[in-house]
């Protein structure tokens, strides 16, 4: 059964493999409703790099999800992932939430990332999104976090923790328009908010996504910007809800970033 650890495990178990696509990054989905035969509504899905594929104490979790889904009672899944290695081989292994459970027909897609996956459902003013998925365990792979819509907000691993970070509700802001400056320093039109819980022992590694139209504003206020140039301001404390950036009154500290990517 999937725990999103490097667990094996068969009970009814279904595996599928995919190439990368040029981007390096996926979303995988078994969120869709099969009306011809009796469906699985409530599953588990793990996506893992392997070295030997006859040998499983050389696959490795690297992504996985339960309950992000949208479709009925929304116990089926999505996770996007952002940083496979282009044409590699990866495998997905699907199981049902409970090997109790009667087995069922499901579908499953491998799509390339586009734009269009990406969240603009602005949610300030409301509650956070809490996808099931979002109750974040510990587990060292690639959670999404997800809009009521089943799009992409950001993605976290939490490395090393083994502790689980309990309810995470999310929020993010998206400002259209002239991108937000402050004191010379353009900033990109959105603001996420990331509380948890239990606070993680260890530094845990964030994806954050945006639109091309987020980053054309940006751009048009430093035409020089590229993506290697983008960098997160953490405000403690700061609600995600500011029409403005000014991180007076706040504890600010610069999170350069490891990596970056794009997708059409």
């Amino acid at each position: 059964v999937i725990t999103c650890q490097q667990t094996a495990g068969t009970a009814s178990s279904v595996w599928y493999k995919f190439d990368a696509p040029a981007s390096g990054m996926v979303k995988i989905s078994t969120d869709h409703m099969v009306t011809a035969y009796d469906s699985l509504i409530d599953s588990k899905l793990g996506v893992y790099s392997v070295t030997d594929s006859s040998d499983f104490t050389t696959y490795q979790i690297i992504g996985c999800d339960d309950d992000n889904g949208v479709v009925g009672a929304g116990y089926r899944n999505i996770v996007y992932l952002a940083d496979l290695v282009p044409g590699n081989r990866y495998y997905i292994k699907v199981d049902k939430n409970n090997p109790a459970n009667p087995d069922a027909a499901f579908c499953i897609d491998v799509m390339p990332m586009t734009s269009a996956m990406i969240s603009t459902n602005d949610n300030c003013g409301g509650t956070g999104y809490s996808n099931n998925s979002n109750w974040h365990n510990g587990q060292q792979a690639w959670v999404s976090m997800l809009d009521d819509n089943g799009l992409l907000i950001y993605n976290m691993k939490t490395n090393a923790n083994t502790t689980a970070l309990g309810a995470m509700p999310n929020k993010f802001y998206e400002q259209s328009g002239a991108s937000r400056v402050y004191n010379g320093t353009p900033y990109l039109n959105r603001n996420y908010e990331i509380t948890s819980a239990t606070a993680p022992a260890t530094p845990v590694t964030l994806q954050f996504f945006f639109t091309d139209a987020d980053y054309n504003s940006l751009q048009a206020a430093k035409p020089s910007l590229t993506m290697a140039d983008l960098n997160v301001t953490r405000l403690a404390g700061n609600a995600a809800c500011a029409d403005t950036f000014n991180p007076t009154g706040h504890t600010a500290s610069l999170l350069t970033q490891l990596a970056n990517g794009s997708a059409n």
